[in-house]
């Protein structure tokens, strides 16, 4: 209504934005899932079971086919509990607070190491196994998950805005690959090179890609 072109550094803002919040954290989300599945091809089995019940001898995934894809869901969040892109958030303090013995002060930051409340034994069985069976509630494998203990996407009222986009992205992808592929490595896990810029992704990670027969 003024007439006022949009300030560069706001278009520079919001190219960030785009280019960090819907590609490098989806990436390194994806990379971290094959690594999974290259270890564990019963993983792989089961979402390709699953992609026959919902698909059947469909080639396309369907926006309507996304929610069925459960099994893959629980596949990605427990990718996302072992190896968040984002380990770790950075949040102004808005006033005083103590927590414990501790006080953090107004218009200070804090930096919460999320990754650590992922492998907490209090929340997690077995919190060092790949299992992604764990997400299943109605099984009640785990116990009740603290509303913390699990925010790949941050949590409370400043969590990820496109969190539900990053996650139906990711299954369509994993889908689509894994309906067409077996995925596979020859290198050993503690091999992995975890490197963190922006996000954190396995840096040194070779898998190979054969054709489904």
């Amino acid at each position: 209504n003024t007439g006022e072109g949009i300030p560069h550094d706001l278009i520079r803002d919001e190219c960030l934005t785009f280019l960090f919040a819907g590609h490098d954290t989806t990436s390194s989300l994806l990379s971290w899932c094959m690594e999974a599945l290259a270890r564990h091809p019963e993983v792989v089995e089961k979402i390709r079971a699953e992609i026959h019940t919902v698909m059947g001898d469909r080639t396309t995934v369907q926006f309507d086919d996304v929610k069925q894809f459960q099994y893959c869901e629980m596949v990605l969040k427990e990718t996302l509990r072992m190896r968040p892109p984002v380990p770790f958030l950075d949040r102004g303090v808005a006033a005083d607070t103590k927590l414990g013995k501790h006080v953090y002060k107004a218009n200070h930051y804090v930096y919460p190491f999320i990754i650590a409340a992922h492998f907490d034994n209090r929340y997690w069985k077995k919190p060092f196994e790949f299992r992604p069976e764990r997400f299943d509630h109605s099984k009640g494998d785990d116990p009740a998950p603290h509303p913390f203990a699990f925010a790949p996407f941050s949590a409370g009222s400043r969590n990820c805005i496109g969190k539900r986009f990053s996650m139906i992205e990711a299954i369509i992808a994993v889908v689509s690959i894994i309906r067409q592929f077996d995925v596979s490595t020859k290198q050993d896990e503690q091999d992995i090179v975890w490197h963190f810029e922006g996000t954190m992704k396995p840096t040194n990670f070779h898998c190979s890609f054969t054709p489904v027969q």
